[in-house]
C-alpha cells in the first residue's frame, strides 16, 4: 500500500480533487481530507490526524519524508487542507494525476514562502457554508457560464446592432434595417 498526498490552500480544490479521486475509482473510504470539513467526517483506520505534531507523527508513520511531513504539518496547522489517499502501489500514479487537478500547492515553495511571511495562514474556515457551496459548485461545474456579451465567446455573441458588427451594421428596428 501507498499514500499518495497533496496539500491545498482552499477547500474548493481539495474537494475537486477528492471527487476526481473518487471519479478515478478510489474508495471514499481511502480518500481523507485533513482537517475533514465539518459534518463530512468518515471514519477511517489509518488516516492521519490531530494537532501538527500528531500529524506529523502520523504521516511519517505512513511514509511520507521527514521534510514533506514536516511541510504539510505546517501547512495545516497554517489552514491549508490536506489530501491523503491510500491505494495499491500500481495506482499511485493515477492517484497523484487526480489531486493534480485541484491543483495543489507545492510544498517545497508554500514552505519557503512561510519562512519569508511568518503570518500567512489561510483563513478558508471563516467562509460562510452558502459562499463556500456556492464557490465550489462553481467550480464543479463545466465551462458553461453565460458567456453573453464577452469577447472570448464570439458565436455567443448578439452583434446586432453594434459598431464593431460590420454584417449587421444596422440592428433590428433601426432606420437602415432591411424589411423582412
Amino acid at each position: 500500500m501507498r499514500y499518495v498526498t497533496a496539500l491545498f490552500d482552499a477547500p474548493v480544490p481539495a474537494r475537486t480533487a477528492r471527487r476526481a479521486l473518487e471519479a478515478a475509482g478510489f474508495a471514499p473510504r481511502d480518500v481523507a481530507l485533513v482537517p475533514e470539513p465539518a459534518g463530512e467526517e468518515r471514519a477511517r483506520d489509518w488516516a492521519p490526524g490531530g494537532d501538527p505534531p500528531g500529524l506529523l507523527a502520523a504521516l511519517r508513520d505512513l511514509g511520507v519524508a521527514e521534510e514533506l511531513a514536516g511541510a504539510y504539518a505546517e501547512g495545516v496547522a497554517r489552514g491549508c487542507i490536506l489530501v491523503v489517499v491510500r491505494c495499491p502501489d500500481l495506482s499511485a500514479p493515477a492517484a497523484a494525476a487526480a489531486l493534480a487537478l485541484g491543483p495543489a500547492l507545492d510544498p517545497g515553495a508554500a514552505a519557503r514562502r512561510w519562512r519569508a511571511e511568518p503570518t500567512c495562514g489561510y483563513v478558508w474556515s471563516r467562509v460562510p457554508p452558502p459562499e463556500l457551496a456556492e464557490a465550489e459548485a462553481a467550480a464543479a461545474a463545466p465551462d458553461s457560464p453565460d458567456t453573453q456579451g464577452t469577447p472570448d465567446a464570439p458565436d455567443s455573441l448578439d452583434t446586432q446592432g453594434t459598431p464593431d458588427a460590420p454584417d449587421n451594421p444596422a440592428g433590428p428596428g433601426s432606420p437602415d434595417a432591411p424589411d423582412g
